[in-house]
């Protein structure tokens, strides 16, 4: 296999391919800053959803300990209102 040099190939013509191909490796270089950013974006996303994880699974948690606090105090003032009844009319 040998090459051979076209003749009708002018000094244009290589400096419109030698154009062409910095242009694609600019085009390139900022196809591959755009997925960088993507990758980036997908990892903040990412960490941010696990921490909605961890915030919601606390609120969750903290529910469940208001119900719980709400039912013992409703306890308390039933234990309070059912000792008032039974001392007021207790002899003194």
């Amino acid at each position: 296999m040998s090459l051979h040099f076209d003749p009708r190939v002018t000094w244009s013509h290589i400096a419109t391919t030698v154009g062409a191909l910095i242009a694609v490796g600019v085009m390139w270089q900022q196809v591959t800053s755009v997925v960088t950013a993507v990758n980036m974006l997908t990892a903040a996303i990412e960490s941010n959803n696990g921490r909605i994880a961890r915030i919601e699974s606390r609120t969750a948690v903290l529910e469940a300990q208001r119900v719980e606090a709400e039912r013992r105090l409703t306890e308390i003032h039933d234990d309070v209102r059912w000792l008032r009844r039974r001392f007021e009319g207790a002899p003194q």
